[in-house]
């Protein structure tokens, strides 16, 4: 499973796989200011930290599915 999720006006897209790892990131070249470097490392963490959260949701709600509503504590898909 693929997870998108983007940041800073679309200007940053991270994709995660279904183990929340980061299988791709891309960088709209117009962020990349040498100046203020902080600012692009605030976009792609945000965007990473998004779809890191999404694949938790989907899994959880994947693993729902898979347990025909037997209850899950809390905290374990996010």
């Amino acid at each position: 499973t693929r997870v998108e999720a983007t940041a800073g006006g679309e200007m940053v897209t991270a994709v995660v796989n279904g183990k929340q790892e980061l299988i791709d990131l891309k960088i709209d070249k117009t962020l990349i200011n040498p100046d203020d470097p902080d600012l692009l490392c605030d976009v792609i963490k945000a965007a990473v930290n998004s779809a890191i959260n999404k694949s938790r949701s989907l899994a959880g709600e994947e693993m729902k599915k898979v347990l025909g509503g037997l209850p899950i504590p809390p905290g374990i898909f996010g």
